[in-house]
C-alpha cells in the first residue's frame, strides 16, 4: 500500500499475527494507541515514523514476527512504552539529530528477539530495561550509507549483520547471542571498529571502547510527543 498519510492507523489498537504488509509510502507508517506484533512479515517506508504509539499510556508489543523499516523519523516510537520479547526488528533510522532510530517516553524492556536499530546519533536511544544485553554504538564520524554492521563474537561467528540504506552514526543492538563478560567485535564494511567485553547488560561503546552514557542518549522523556516536533501523529494524527 501507499499513502500520503499514515499507511495503517487505528483510534485503539492493531494487532498483527501473520500475513505479509508491505507500506511502500507513508507519513507514518502504523499509529494507534498500542500496537502488537505476533508474527507476520512487516517491511515499511515512511518519511516520519515507522511505529507510532500515540498514548502516553499505550504500548508497542513485539512478541514475534519481522519487522523492517526505513524511517526518516523516528522508527518505533512511543509515547508510551515499548516491550520486546521475541521476533526481529530492523530500523534504517533518520538522519536529522532530532530524531531517533528508537525513541520512547516511558521504558523499554527487551527479553528476547533481535533488534538493530540504525540511525542519527543526536538522540540515540537503547532499550532501557535489558533482561536480554544490549549495546549502543556512537560513531565519531557519519558511516558511509550501505556499510554493513557487522558484530562478531570471539570465536569470528556472525552475531548480527545489517546493511543500512543511509548514513548513519549510532547502532543499537540486542540478541539473544550476546552476554555478558563475553568478547565481541564490531565491523564498519571491512573495517574493524572496536573490540570489547559486554561488561552490563546495556553497554555503551566508542571507538575508543567501552564508554558512558552519551549526554545525548535518551531513555525516554523527550517532550510530550516523544520525539522530534512532527512525533506523534501524521498531518490528520494524534
Amino acid at each position: 500500500m501507499q499513502s500520503c498519510d499514515d499507511g495503517i492507523r487505528a483510534a485503539n489498537n492493531i494487532l498483527i499475527e501473520n500475513g505479509e504488509i508491505t507500506v511502500k509510502n507513508s507519513y507514518e507508517s502504523f499509529e494507534g494507541a498500542n500496537i502488537t506484533v505476533k508474527g507476520g512479515k512487516i517491511n515499511t517506508v515512511s518519511s516520519d515514523d515507522g511505529f507510532n504509539i500515540n498514548s502516553n499510556a499505550g504500548v508497542l508489543n513485539i512478541k514475534g514476527g519481522e519487522i523492517n523499516l526505513n524511517a526518516n523519523g523516528d522508527g518505533l516510537d512511543s509515547n508510551g512504552s515499548i516491550n520486546m520479547t521475541g521476533g526481529t526488528v530492523y530500523v534504517d533510522g533518520p538522519l536529522a539529530n532530532n530524531n531517533g532510530a528508537l525513541d520512547y517516553n516511558g521504558s523499554f524492556s527487551i527479553s528476547g528477539g533481535i533488534l538493530v536499530a540504525s540511525g542519527s546519533s543526536g538522540m540515540a536511544e537503547t532499550p532501557s530495561n535489558n533482561a536480554q544485553p544490549s549495546i549502543l554504538m556512537n560513531y565519531s564520524s557519519v558511516q558511509v550509507a550501505g556499510s554493513i554492521i557487522t558484530l562478531k563474537d570471539q570465536a569470528g561467528s556472525t552475531v548480527i549483520t545489517f546493511t543500512p540504506s543511509k548514513q548513519y552514526s549510532s547502532v543499537a543492538i540486542s540478541s539473544p547471542q550476546l552476554s555478558v563478560g563475553s568478547a565481541y567485535a564490531l565491523y564498519s564494511g571491512d573495517s574493524k571498529i572496536i573490540d570489547f567485553t559486554l561488561a552490563d547488560a546495556l553497554t555503551y561503546l566508542s571507538e575508543s571502547g567501552i564508554t558512558t552514557k552519551p549526554q545525548n542518549a535518551g531513555g525516554g522523556g523527550r517532550g510530550p510527543n516523544g520525539g522530534g516536533p512532527n512525533s506523534g501523529g501524521g498531518p490528520n494524527g494524534g
